[in-house]
């Protein structure tokens, strides 16, 4: 299977816990199903939270909202795919940081006195264009939380464990690999002030 959406990632994870048939998540209410339903969604989110996947980074320039009041003079709405903040720049070459104390985020707006907002985020990925090396960790993260409560089977538990350890450390490995690495100068005059 070339992708994959969330219904076939729910039965991967699924079936490393023994299910031999796929079910319905829309419709279903089997107590399995309606746990990896709840899984899903805060497995997904956390991991995408948890590493600067080079899938899931985005830069962008934000546009300053109409919105007033507040402490702080400017307001800056966020992208419509936005998870998580990585960091907030005042300058489009990503260097100039904006510190956390000299912002705030609430309801998908920045809040800073910056005049201009350039922003690293991490942003929600449609399942269909996930890379392979994400999906096989995320189906045996949620197969490894929802172990006990599926099946109680301990052993399973630690077999899961040890391949969820695995995963994670094949995933990061891959993704890391495939990055682009800024170039840093080490020329022998780096040290001298100009």
């Amino acid at each position: 299977m070339d992708t994959y959406n969330a219904s076939d990632i729910k039965y991967a994870a699924m079936s490393l816990l023994g299910r031999t048939d796929k079910p319905d998540f829309v419709t279903s209410t089997e107590p399995d199903v309606q746990k990896i339903n709840f899984l899903y969604p805060q497995i997904m989110y956390h991991t995408l939270q948890r590493y600067r996947w080079g899938f899931a980074r985005q830069y962008a320039e934000l546009t300053k909202s109409n919105l007033t009041g507040g402490r702080y003079r400017n307001n800056f709405t966020l992208p419509s795919d936005f998870i998580y903040l990585r960091g907030c720049f005042s300058d489009n070459k990503y260097r100039a940081s904006i510190r956390e104390r000299e912002l705030n985020v609430v309801d998908n707006v920045i809040n800073t006195d910056s005049e201009t907002c350039f922003i690293e985020y991490t942003r929600y990925v449609d399942e269909t264009k996930l890379p392979m090396y994400f999906i096989e960790y995320i189906k045996v993260k949620l197969a490894f939380d929802a172990c006990i409560d599926v099946t109680g089977d301990t052993e399973l538990l630690q077999v899961l464990d040890n391949r969820e350890r695995f995963e994670w450390i094949n995933a990061t490995n891959i993704d890391a690999r495939q990055q682009r690495v800024r170039e840093v100068d080490t020329g022998v005059f780096i040290d001298v002030r100009r």
